[in-house]
């Protein structure tokens, strides 16, 4: 459980990172917009597995 918990945190400080570093992005690019879209679903999904375990 213990691991679970540390994934969880990790999982949730990688996405805030990432999330900070695409803020400082043009926003007027629609690729970038995309890019962090599918990004964040794929912390979401990432982080919906490690909680499962």
């Amino acid at each position: 459980k213990k691991t679970v918990v540390g994934g969880k945190g990790a999982g949730a400080s990688v996405g805030s990172e990432i999330s900070f570093e695409y803020e400082t992005l043009p926003e007027s690019n629609p690729k970038y917009e995309v890019w962090l879209a599918h990004d964040q679903s794929l912390v979401a999904y990432i982080t919906s597995i490690l909680s499962e375990e």
